[in-house]
């Protein structure tokens, strides 16, 4: 037999690192690179020439490479596979392009054992806390005609010491700046983006248009310092910060939990500025000593629900939601649970009429906070429930009654009391009535006889005011008081 063998340098590569044929089916798709790991080192294959240009030992090193290749490209698709990738230091995205992750599961982290490899991971470790891991310079972006970043399917990770008894903290999870090019930029999507035990979430600023959908960002430890960045600092804070965002912006979901430190400059998700957008869902959970969602003019917004879950016993100076909107915003639920101290605000712009189908609270902790609403707020139904109204239809937490003229349906709903009525029984009085201090008629009461004089045949009525407890006879007259236990909701 004769003939010529001709093995490439791919071949030769493969030949020599046998780890190099293990690439997953992802190989299959188009791309401009694909990233993947071994397990100790990184490898970046062209897509177009089929070699490895790129290898190492850091994958911030292999993946700034591959982003620096493509910053001539219009426009690139670059794949990481499932596995770990130990960054030592953030990377730079120069150029319009599409980073897409393997996402196998609903969950990419299991906490008690370290980091699992369901998914495409990127592990801060031995970054600074404010590095920021996925960083777009708008500054050096080429192609700003058709600016355009999206990422998908990547979990950020930031605690260098997993399992550990401290918290090691490090790396910001995404971040693009438009303010720093001194021009908006143009379209950022985060389709499954998730941080965990990171320094903070995301930073979008002076961004046209953005989409967000599953993007949860849990455990930053303090947050976004919005009083470090480069014009109109904010003393504050914040796992999502969201600023100076206009057209079409969309929300499918977004959720922040978790923030490790008790600043009382904590925020979940802060939004200054936004218009013609659509808001499906943001949620804020266990935000001790801070503020849950805080947002301020949003215009022309339709938002479906805002929900802010303390569950929290540390939230001493905590506020659930701060939010002011304007002309044009309509929303369907604002929810906020177990808020432990402080009342919230909902407020409109230049006294824009904003409709509010249902507003629910639940305070499950018994502190008796409420909400204090602007009168231009037209309100569906609003539901308070668990809520002890004591002394005051009104507690000293709200400013004004004017809500319940604005209730369009008229309806405050699970406002509760309870109390013990005592009267003295003259033997002739078939009626004795209560004041129940709560906002309007009780929908629910129960009445129980507490002493041998006030049993007996009755019925029970009420109106805004009073519970009537009316006996078919005259209970007794003597010494002993007729006594009435009651619980009285609305």
């Amino acid at each position: 037999m004769s003939g010529t063998i001709t093995i490439n340098s791919t071949d030769l590569a493969n030949a020599i690192k046998p780890q190099l044929l293990q690439m997953p089916e992802i190989t299959q798709q188009p791309y401009s690179y694909i990233i993947w790991t071994d397990g100790t080192n990184y490898y970046a294959k062209n897509g177009k020439t089929g070699q490895i240009d790129y290898s190492g030992s850091d994958a911030s090193t292999v993946i700034q490479s591959v982003l620096d290749a493509v910053s001539t490209q219009k426009r690139s698709v670059i794949y990481i596979a499932e596995g770990i990738y130990k960054m030592s230091k953030g990377v730079k995205i120069k150029s319009n392009v599409y980073i897409k992750g393997s996402l196998a599961g609903e969950y990419l982290l299991n906490d008690t054992q370290g980091i699992s490899t369901n998914g495409t991971i990127l592990y801060a470790y031995g970054t600074a806390p404010d590095e920021k891991i996925l960083y777009v310079d708008t500054v050096n972006f080429n192609y700003t005609a058709i600016s355009k970043v999206r990422i998908e399917n990547i979990l950020v990770y930031g605690d260098n010491n997993p399992g550990g008894t401290t918290q090691d903290l490090r790396g910001i999870g995404f971040w693009c700046d438009g303010y720093e090019a001194n021009k908006m930029f143009g379209i950022v999507e985060l389709i499954n983006f998730f941080t965990t035990k990171t320094a903070g979430g995301i930073l979008l600023r002076y961004v046209t248009q953005i989409r967000l959908d599953k993007v949860i960002l849990h455990d930053a430890n303090p947050g976004i310092d919005a009083s470090k960045l480069s014009t109109n600092p904010e003393n504050y804070y914040a796992i999502a910060y969201l600023r100076n965002l206009i057209e079409d912006n969309y929300i499918g979901q977004l959720q922040v939990g978790g923030l490790y430190t008790g600043n009382s400059n904590n925020i979940g998700v802060r939004i200054l500025g936004m218009s013609r957008s659509v808001i499906h869902k943001i949620s804020a959970y266990n935000i001790p000593k801070g503020i849950g969602i805080y947002a301020d003019v949003v215009n022309t917004t339709n938002i479906g629900i805002l929900e802010a879950n303390d569950h929290s016993t540390q939230a001493t100076v905590g506020r659930s939601i701060i939010a002011s909107f304007g002309h044009g915003t309509t929303i369907d639920q604002i929810l906020m649970y177990n808020q432990d101290a402080n009342a919230s605000y909902i407020r409109t712009l230049d006294n824009a009429i904003v409709p509010v189908r249902l507003i629910y609270i639940e305070d499950d902790l018994g502190n008796r906070y409420g909400i204090n609403i602007d009168k231009y707020v037209k309100v569906g139904t609003l539901i308070l429930k668990g809520i002890e109204n004591v002394g005051h239809p009104w507690w000293s937490s709200w400013q004004t009654p004017d809500i319940v003229q604005d209730l369009t349906s008229g309806t405050i709903s699970g406002i509760k009391k309870t109390g013990t009525a005592t009267f003295s029984g003259d033997g002739t009085t078939t009626q004795f009535k209560i004041a129940h201090g709560l906002v309007s008629k009780p929908a629910k009461i129960l009445i129980t006889p507490g002493s041998s004089d006030a049993k007996g045949t009755f019925y029970v009525t009420a109106d805004n005011t009073y519970i009537y407890v009316n006996y078919a006879s005259a209970p007794p007259s003597g010494t002993n008081n007729i006594v009435l236990y009651w619980y009285a909701e609305t």
